[in-house]
């Protein structure tokens, strides 16, 4: 394919290595030296990036896996140490930027979740919907919750509603607390915010405490259908990077590329970004802190 090894080759090297995400770099030679500083030195790369899973699916855009390739390519002097790096890839160019000291910045697209991509109606649709920053709702006499807005998670051809999420992550009987954190009975619903161009579905919990006791059952996550499940809160606590409070917390499970629960997922945060600068107020250019709430933690 286009001077890359066969495929299958890729695949086995991937399924070898047993991450997240195994990258895969090819020098576009037919773009070298697109801009020259100097006589000899560079100032852009061009490589071709390619990610693979241990299941042998190749994925769309990978935030670590690209970090870490450019990263290998200044450090082994393939590329010098001041040139920005374009990793050709299936989501277009994607830019890292050397900032010194070992430190790079990524240009990743911004993806926020969309209800429309999950077959809503259009008239059901607001760009991000809202989020459940406060468990008030009042019980509307038959045990369930009243929502004040019947649009945060409409019916859905994708089969992605509050009920298939919450029995997906083994939440299906999560009950809220009161002030003193005894429960009040009254089970927590989550709000399905949408899938994004990704392919990745969001679902929203009130509390980061509810993100952390998801425990998912790989085939019904799988059964939701796309790349993976995101699942978040607002706010949290770092606890595995110094226990700095953060804007919010999320976990990512993706069965259906072989990857149950991912340590860190950077290509989440194409959609956690976007939805929680506009659920927080947070202006543009602003920084917005997320922490991933895996085993590992990131």
């Amino acid at each position: 394919r286009d001077g890359w090894p066969p495929d299958l080759f890729l695949q086995d090297v991937a399924r070898e290595m047993n991450l997240s995400e195994t990258a895969f770099v090819r020098e576009k030679l037919d773009r070298r030296r697109t801009v020259g500083r100097g006589d000899d030195e560079e100032l852009f790369a061009d490589y071709d990036l390619r990610w693979f899973t241990p299941s042998g699916a190749e994925v769309d855009l990978c935030g670590h896996a690209t970090l870490a390739s450019a990263h290998a390519l200044w450090d082994t002097a393939r590329v010098a140490p001041f040139a920005v790096i374009r990793f050709h890839t299936r989501s277009g160019i994607l830019p890292v930027v050397p900032l010194g000291e070992g430190d790079a910045e990524l240009n990743f697209p911004s993806a926020a979740p969309n209800m429309l991509l999950l077959g809503a109606p259009p008239e059901a649709v607001r760009a991000t919907p809202r989020a459940p920053l406060q468990s008030d709702d009042e019980d509307d006499g038959d045990g369930s919750a009243a929502s004040d807005d019947e649009d945060d998670a409409p019916d859905n051809p994708a089969g992605v509603t509050p009920e298939t999420v919450a029995a997906a992550l083994g939440l299906s009987n999560l009950r809220l607390n009161d002030a003193d954190g005894e429960p009040t009975g009254e089970i927590v619903h989550p709000v399905v915010a949408g899938r994004n161009s990704i392919g990745d579905t969001f679902v929203v919990y009130p509390d980061p405490a509810h993100v952390l006791a998801a425990r998912p059952r790989p085939k019904r996550v799988a059964a939701l259908g796309g790349r993976g499940l995101v699942v978040t809160a607002p706010g949290g606590v770092a606890t595995k990077q110094g226990g700095g409070a953060v804007d919010f917390t999320c976990r990512f499970f993706a069965p259906n590329i072989g990857i149950d629960e991912d340590p860190v997922t950077g290509s989440a945060f194409c959609g956690l970004g976007p939805y929680w600068a506009d659920q927080l107020g947070i202006e543009r250019g602003k920084e917005a802190v997320g922490y991933q709430a895996s085993g590992r933690g990131g």
